[in-house]
């Protein structure tokens, strides 16, 4: 299943019309016929989860226990993670465009699928796949309860995570925080905090990727009246000059959730 993958195929049909003979010449590579890779993909299929959000979405998750431990089981005999050590975790989602035939319209306009994947480093630790019509932080939390479970069981430690702001969520940060022991996450717009940056007047320039932005950081309740995070806010002109109608200024603001408060 594998080379056909590896050989540029799509499909298990792809072997009989395109690869076989090719793939025959391979010392000690026995080909299997279309009839035998089948049944062996659908043993290794896993249900697909149907769940309706508050909004009466229909939310298609497909999480597959199996092939997620054998993906860690592999990666563990090739000794690429040092159980000696903290990793960092990144987690993000990835809209993939596709024909087939069960594919969802997403926010994109188009069908295809929607799935969460966890690496460390170049190294996927987990994938779920979803369909392209999920929100991206609809039930998250409980993804990543399976995927520190699952790096858990495998004595792989998380030192920081780090995600995007379809991660900015009160269950999704606390989930996080009791799991690792630094985490980053983008931030989404608030109006109020939007208001205190307004009295800011000790911004500090600093250079990131050749260019030069401002940044300031502050704690902020936003979740929680009796728990405050600290916030790392960047900006920069927005090139055009032109005052922004909701800011009163011309900047463009990104903000960055951590419990880190030693940078």
């Amino acid at each position: 299943m594998w080379m056909i993958v590896f050989a540029g195929g799509d499909c298990a049909e792809d072997i009989q019309e395109h690869l076989k003979t090719e793939l025959e010449n391979t010392t000690e590579m026995n080909v299997s016929s279309t009839d035998t890779i089948l049944p062996v993909q659908q043993e290794l299929a896993s249900d697909t989860k149907f769940i309706h959000s508050k909004a009466q979405v229909e939310n298609q998750i497909n999480t597959n226990e199996k092939l997620n431990m054998l993906n860690l089981s592999i990666l563990r005999k090739l000794n690429v993670f040092d159980e000696h050590k903290y990793h960092d975790l990144d987690f993000d989602n990835q809209f993939i465009a596709t024909e087939k035939y069960d594919a969802k319209k997403g926010y994109k306009m188009i069908h295809g699928y929607f799935p969460f994947v966890a690496s460390i480093g170049r190294n996927t630790v987990y994938f779920e796949n979803r369909n392209g019509n999920s929100n991206v932080k609809f039930e998250q939390h409980q993804t990543l309860e399976n995927i520190f479970n699952l790096l858990k069981a495998n004595n792989i430690k998380i030192g920081r995570a780090r995600m995007d702001c379809g991660s900015f969520t009160q269950n999704v940060i606390e989930k996080v925080a009791s799991n690792c022991k630094t985490f980053y996450i983008r931030a989404q717009k608030c109006d109020d905090l939007l208001q205190q940056l307004k009295t800011v007047i000790s911004w500090q320039t600093i250079e990131i990727n050749y260019k030069k932005v401002e940044v300031f950081s502050l704690d902020y309740k936003h979740f929680k009246k009796d728990k405050s995070y600290r916030y790392v806010v960047s900006r920069e002109p927005n090139g055009t000059g032109q005052i922004d109608a909701f800011q009163q200024d011309a900047f463009i603001y990104r903000a960055i959730i951590t419990n880190n408060s030693n940078l």
